[in-house]
């Protein structure tokens, strides 16, 4: 993985030097514990680190300093060296890396404590000709966007928000159906790690229990040599505790933790859901492989077949009610009404109504 320079470390050699560290520490824990269950000898000389290394003491204390400043808990014994106690629960490059299985999603990584927003960074990298398959995680966004312009909350240490790249060479009228399908690869990934019931509202949206877990935003622009290049924003609602969502969405948002009743790791969810994500921006791309993604989507649909309501569009300026009676091949929702009138729509706002 090729990492560009984050915040969180003071330049790239002191960056590299830190995560070689961490490395020889996480080694010599693991192995350790796995043998003898830990104990005295999962400490690591100083001596030892700086020969594997090439270090001398003055870098090994300094990449030390680094890393406890991000978050690692590493204890010091003056007569057997250092040993990591803990990691933090933050998807820095490294860790991302570590364990991920993709081809080219993410294999191009940046973090950073705090943006204004994920996709505008990676709209910015896109002009200066970052490749397709960089991921931007944040920690925080203090201007997080939903559709429409809507804020997104996105607090630290309790979601992924997170933003993608990709080139395609698909015509712009075929990509609008994307946003449905990314939802898509969302919800399976959340079904397959927790065995929650995650479910996909047209046209964007992950829902639990009819409560929004994911919103997801796609932005499209044009590159100076007359491609294109299209960037989607996930945002993920995962260690939300009870209490802690805005009164004014309490109602109509939840999290992972609040559907688990404890807390989640998030390294390994958003290592899952860049694989599924990858899957399905590899399908596609093969215009043979529509029809696949488009069955997946209506599967997971908890729109179709009810009662809706679709507000926010030029078709439907007073809203529209209706059955949700299909999704269709361009990703379009077919509504019809009461009256026996029908209309297509490729946008707008869905309220799902309650079951009888």
């Amino acid at each position: 993985m090729k990492l560009l320079p984050a915040a969180m470390v003071p330049g790239d050699r002191d960056r590299k030097k830190a995560v070689k560290v961490l490395s020889l520490l996480r080694r010599a824990a693991e192995v350790s514990g796995w043998a003898r269950g830990g104990g005295s000898d999962r400490y690591l000389p100083a001596k030892e680190i700086c020969r594997s290394l090439s270090l001398d003491p003055e870098a090994l204390y300094k990449a030390i300093a680094s890393l406890r400043g991000l978050g690692y808990e590493i204890e010091e014994d003056a007569g057997r060296g250092f040993r990591l106690l803990s990691s933090p629960d933050i998807p820095y490059p490294w860790e991302l890396a570590a364990g991920l299985s993709t081809r080219w999603l993410g294999r191009t990584a940046m973090f950073f404590p705090e943006v204004t927003s994920t996709n505008e960074i990676v709209l910015q990298l896109a002009r200066e000709g970052a490749p397709a398959g960089l991921v931007v995680v944040a920690e925080r966004q203090t201007a997080g966007r939903g559709r429409r312009g809507r804020e997104w909350l996105s607090p630290a240490q309790q979601g992924l928000w997170f933003s993608l790249l990709l080139r395609p060479a698909l015509p712009p009228e075929k990509i609008p159906p994307l946003a449905l399908h990314t939802a898509g690869a969302v919800a399976l990934t959340i079904r397959e790690l927790y065995q929650l019931n995650a479910e996909v509202k047209w046209p964007n949206d992950v829902m639990i229990g009819g409560r929004k877990v994911c919103g997801i935003l796609m932005e499209m622009r044009a590159d100076a040599g007359g491609g294109r290049h299209l960037v989607i924003g996930i945002g993920v609602n995962v260690n939300m505790a009870p209490g802690e969502l805005p009164p004014e969405i309490e109602a109509t948002a939840t999290s992972l933790r609040l559907e688990l009743k404890q807390p989640v790791c998030r390294l390994p969810l958003l290592q899952n859901l860049l694989v599924n994500l990858e899957r399905c921006y590899d399908q596609f791309a093969d215009e043979s492989k529509h029809a696949d993604l488009m069955d997946l989507a209506r599967r997971l649909s908890c729109t179709l077949g009810r009662e809706v309501v679709v507000r926010g569009t030029d078709l439907a300026p007073a809203g529209f009610a209706g059955q949700a009676v299909a999704i269709e091949a361009d990703g379009s929702l077919k509504v019809e009404a009461a009256s026996g009138e029908v209309r297509w729509f490729h946008a707008g706002d869905v309220s799902v109504r309650p079951e009888r």
